[in-house]
């Protein structure tokens, strides 16, 4: 049995293919129209909840902020990737050493001495605290900040007693 395209079963394609893009259109209108409202709300929202933390945490900045949101979505999107795929061994790394210039700023220290190291870590670890109203994923940012610069104090102080032996 040939089959042929006869200009009949061609015109029902074209009609089917306008009514399943019209369809598609009103279903994207009837979403937009159910879900635009609460969206708006909840952007708002969201952006008077940042407006407030950086208002109340003046150590933090917008860029710092964004920051982080982008490194938590990226961490996510791998956990999600190691979570849903069939590979028997996971590949996600967690761990993330941070750079001794990161750890300087976000400690706001010039120089690595470990009095002012600690009395800045003791202000802004305080600060983060979740009891206070801060956030846990900040003070861990200040925790994991003070770590590297006592790791890189401990490896200048190591070198000073090389050099006078």
């Amino acid at each position: 049995m040939k089959m042929t395209l006869t200009s009949r079963g061609l015109l029902r394609f074209f009609i089917f293919i306008v009514l399943y893009i019209l369809f598609l259109a009103i279903g994207a209108v009837v979403f937009s129209a159910i879900e635009g409202p609460e969206e708006v709300q909840s952007v708002q929202s969201l952006r008077a909840f940042r407006t407030n933390f950086l208002n109340n945490h003046h150590c933090v900045t917008v860029k710092s902020v964004l920051k982080s949101i982008h490194e938590e979505m990226e961490l996510s999107r791998q956990a999600a990737k190691v979570r849903y795929s069939n590979d028997a061994e996971p590949t996600l790394n967690l761990t993330h050493d941070i750079s001794l210039s990161e750890a300087k700023r976000i400690i706001n220290v010039e120089n690595i001495e470990k009095e002012e190291i600690d009395k800045k870590y003791e202000y802004l670890y305080n600060a983060n605290s979740p009891k206070k109203g801060g956030s846990f994923y900040l003070q861990s940012k200040v925790f994991r900040a003070r770590e590297k610069l006592y790791q890189e104090l401990n490896c200048l102080s190591n070198k000073k007693v090389h050099v006078l032996k």
